[in-house]
């Protein structure tokens, strides 16, 4: 069985029809779709109708804020499948990725999305390019991870008895994903990449608010590198 994970919040305007996208691709597959919520909106509604037509949803709703990385760690604790993929509620990475996740899983521990491969199809701003490009560098000055090249691409994949050797971790938020890779190269976890098209949505918020997760960001690396310095 194939079990993937949506975390989401507040994504009323696009639950329904990601949760439709998918299903509708999953035919075929042996698998269930768990959304991990932690809604104030329509979304644990709509969610909950979903899941009461079609048994192979899942529907987790919590009143506490989970973040990211919390709703991914409750999907994968509740998971049934062996072979775990994460992705964004908005679907910015198309759901072909799936399926070259769940290709390359029997030969790789995690199999992460990159917007930087070869085959890659990306449609970004030269702003958040750069952005992440700067990220990249700030990575490997602190880390020393080099590979993937990729660590915030929302479409990510793992045997789940790998990962629950890793989580919980420390960091709940967006910064997740890079903890995790940190966490899984230095337990010696084999690493694949997979190509993914890419659409950039548009990114809700102010721009204070974006500012705001730059500033998250450097210092959850910076703390993540503290942490690992002995």
């Amino acid at each position: 069985m194939i079990s993937l994970i949506v975390p989401s919040f507040n994504e009323q305007d696009y639950i329904e029809t990601a949760i439709r996208k998918i299903t509708g691709f999953m035919k075929g597959y042996d698998y269930e779709l768990i959304v991990v919520e932690e809604s104030t909106d329509r979304t644990p509604e709509i969610v909950e109708r979903l899941s009461a037509r079609n048994k192979r949803i899942k529907h987790m709703h919590f009143d506490v804020r989970l973040g990211k990385g919390g709703a991914i760690e409750k999907g994968v604790e509740a998971a049934r499948g062996e072979y775990v993929v994460f992705m964004d509620a908005d679907l910015s990475t198309d759901l072909s990725s799936i399926k070259l996740i769940v290709e390359n899983l029997p030969k790789y521990d995690v199999v992460v999305g990159s917007r930087y491969h070869p085959l890659s199809r990306s449609d970004r701003t030269v702003l958040r390019l750069l952005l992440s490009k700067a990220y990249s560098v700030c990575v490997r000055a602190l880390l020393g991870l080099f590979r993937p090249n990729d660590l915030q691409c929302g479409m990510k994949g793992f045997k789940r008895s790998k990962a629950m050797k890793i989580i919980p971790l420390r960091n709940r938020g967006f910064f997740w994903d890079t903890e995790f890779i940190f966490y899984a190269k230095r337990l010696g976890f084999s690493i694949g990449e997979v190509p993914v098209v890419w659409v950039e949505k548009k990114v809700r918020g102010s721009g204070s608010g974006k500012l705001k997760n730059i500033i998250y960001m450097g210092k959850s690396l910076v703390k993540l590198f503290i942490r690992n310095l002995w």
